[in-house]
């Protein structure tokens, strides 16, 4: 029987074995997909981060590594994991007060008070499904020529382990 340990070794491996340069990509892009989101947010108008350099540590420190995760799944098998994993980060952030909803915000009239934050974590949670799609499109520009793509999808590589 497999023990949650192994799962997290295993899954620690997987992240050591991609490529450098494919970790900077995503750390360009989420920080990119971040500060464009973060100087949105007042037009926007439906909630921001209380500390302006949240979005760095959400977007780099955890969807990074949460996307290269599951890059390569089916759309829909990354969105159910990335609202999975997203969620409790929502709740946590709402109840600390970290992130902030904006006064007569435009969400909360179309799902009400009771259900801002799970509205919040749907709409969050195609985030990282549009950083992997914009990194797929990067990908072959970025990595060296004549370099095959060595990168493999974390459920592959588990596949392979038996």
């Amino acid at each position: 029987m497999k023990s949650i340990l192994e799962d997290v070794r295993r899954l620690i491996a997987f992240w050591r074995s991609q490529p450098r340069r494919l970790w900077l990509l995503y750390m360009f892009v989420y920080f990119c997909m971040g500060g464009v989101v973060q100087l949105a947010l007042p037009y926007i108008n439906i909630a921001y981060f209380s500390r302006p350099w949240q979005f760095a540590t959400l977007y780099c420190g955890f969807l990074v590594p949460l996307s290269i995760a599951l890059r390569g799944q089916p759309w829909h098998r990354q969105y159910a994991y990335f609202v999975t994993a997203i969620m409790p980060i929502e709740i946590g952030a709402f109840i600390l007060g970290t992130s902030v909803a904006y006064p007569q915000n435009i969400l909360e009239p179309v799902v009400g008070a009771r259900n801002f934050t799970l509205a919040m974590v749907m709409i969050d949670s195609w985030i990282p499904y549009v950083g992997n799609r914009i990194v797929d499109l990067l990908w072959p520009l970025v990595r060296r020529s004549g370099e095959g793509d060595k990168t493999v999808p974390l459920h592959r590589s588990l596949e392979a382990d038996g």
